[in-house]
């Protein structure tokens, strides 16, 4: 978050609300205003509150995260970033601004608690007054707008967008009535403050009047963030490729060609077909890897032998194209999302389970380039890092084929039952097109067995010679843990907000003894 849309707290038109943004960050679609009722109760309770303790505390947490929202604008950041666990896996810090809006809700809480407080003057109020004067001044001779100028300059030639100047420059009138527009509802807030604090409002008057003003002034700035969208059965019609591929039995992968997109975003995800580059890229590295780097998938194109290894059997794609191994069952139809449709399907069906023979254990730069590697045979030997705890027989030479095939019986997110038909005659390993993590649990024939991470990225488990049966779930303890503590947490809370007025009420009973 930029240091200086602080100013977005009280003036959001500063940096340019929605498609009229001009700032620093790439992209922006939210507000962090604050509501300009709001803040003048919360200096109000920060300093005249008579909960001390609580006010320096809340001070801290907002202090504390505002660092982490602002991030790399400030040096503290970099405290964090190299003491705190984790905080380099984590994104978009500008979020933890939440944490420093509830200290500033916490704070307008012990403001209206001080302004109730009719027997002591109320100090600040014609610094507010002030205040608001100055900001509609400066809106009103350009100073905002010249500032958020010069801004959207450096933004737009650090980001190849030229058009924040343009964008600056037409927010000017926009400023200008955002300006006015806080100085209104500051004038109707402090209005409000001085009326109740000369005994002019009765107590429900002014609570009702305060929240129609603050309300509504929040309401103002929120809903043009609001988007309604049609129902999903309109968003997300079916149409004859997606009827298609979801007449198939599970599972399968479908790879929509980004250079040549049929559908966007998650619209595939709507009718419960596997992609194989995710929904919203969040794949987890070692899948990326393979792929040839995340938003790159340089293996993926380069390298139409890694597409067995995928179980890709669909392709889609908004043009009529010629790939290896695959004709066109589709098309040209018109898709769900207007654009022009064509599918095309495996001529073989690819295997999503197998059985494979031998294994090797070897250096993990050097997987990935020689799964892409066309003279690999992804049906006699799985690689494996050196992290995994195995220790697989010595490859002398590349064996044949198991004559086990492996068989995918049952299928659903997080469960799959495999059928190995005829057995293995010898010790195997059972590779599944699935991505491994680290809560996979299996079963060969009712005996627990070990998920290793073969191939890279994929689930693999060791089998003995005989076996006829391998059983997975996905079943997270950490999940069961986390769900387990939320839940005593919920209890402790509602004991402790239930447990004092009950008691004090079988404390005050008369005792007839």
């Amino acid at each position: 978050m930029p240091p200086e849309e602080l100013l977005n707290t009280i003036l959001p038109q500063f940096s340019g609300l929605r498609d009229m943004y001009s700032g620093r960050n790439f992209f922006k679609h939210h507000s962090e205003y604050l509501g300009v009722g709001t803040l003048i109760l919360a200096t109000i309770g920060v300093t005249q509150t008579a909960r001390v303790r609580l006010r320096w505390a809340f001070v801290a947490l907002a202090a504390f995260f505002l660092t982490f929202a602002l991030a790399g604008a400030t040096p503290f950041f970099q405290i964090w970033y190299a003491i705190l666990p984790m905080v380099a896996k984590a994104r978009a810090h500008s979020m933890a601004f939440y944490i420093v809006s509830f200290a500033v809700a916490v704070w307008a809480a012990f403001g209206v608690e001080r302004v109730l407080q009719r027997e002591r003057r109320i100090r600040g109020l014609t610094g507010w007054l002030v205040a608001l004067g100055v900001i509609l001044l400066f809106a009103v001779a350009g100073v905002f707008t010249n500032l958020e100028r010069s801004i959207a300059a450096a933004a737009g030639q650090a980001l190849g967008d030229p058009d924040r100047v343009g964008r600056a420059v037409a927010n000017q009138s926009a400023i200008v009535w955002g300006a006015l527009r806080i100085a209104l509802f500051g004038a109707a807030t402090l209005g409000l403050l001085f009326a109740w604090g000369r005994g002019r409002l009765r107590p429900a008057a002014f609570a009702a009047l305060l929240f129609v003003v603050l309300g509504f002034d929040l309401y103002s700035i929120d809903r043009q963030f609001f988007v309604f969208s049609p129902r999903a059965a309109q968003l997300y019609p079916s149409d004859p490729i997606t009827e298609r591929i979801t007449a198939t039995p599970k599972p399968y992968r479908v790879l929509d060609i980004p250079q040549a997109p049929v559908y966007d975003g998650s619209n595939l995800m709507v009718y419960g077909i596997p992609q194989v580059l995710g929904y919203h890229s969040f794949q987890i590295r070692f899948y990326d890897e393979l792929l040839g780097g995340k938003g790159q998938w340089r293996n993926l194109f380069t390298s139409l032998h890694l597409w067995k290894l995928l179980a890709i059997r669909y392709v889609t794609a908004s043009d009529s194209i010629h790939i290896p191994g695959y004709h066109r069952i589709l098309g040209p139809v018109r898709a769900a999302t207007g654009r022009t449709g064509y599918l095309y399907e495996a001529d073989s069906i690819p295997a999503y389970a197998r059985v494979i023979p031998a294994a090797v254990k070897g250096e993990a730069e050097r997987i990935v380039p020689t799964l892409i590697d066309p003279r690999l045979d992804y049906d006699r030997v799985v690689l494996f890092a050196p992290d995994q705890p195995v220790n697989p027989l010595p490859v002398d030479s590349m064996p044949p084929p198991s004559p086990a095939r492996a068989q995918v019986t049952a299928w659903e997110p997080g469960r799959m039952s495999i059928t190995l038909d005829p057995p293995p005659p010898a010790p195997s390993y059972v590779l599944v097109a699935e991505n491994w993590y680290l809560d996979w649990q299996a079963t060969v024939d009712g005996v627990a067995a070990t998920v290793l991470q073969g191939d890279q990225t994929f689930i693999t488990v060791p089998v003995p010679a005989g076996a006829r049966r391998v059983e997975f779930v996905y079943r997270s303890s950490r999940s069961r843990t986390g769900r387990m503590i939320s839940i005593f947490a919920v209890l402790i809370v509602a004991g402790l907000l239930v447990g004092p007025p009950v008691t004090r009420r079988f404390a005050a009973r008369p005792s007839h003894g």
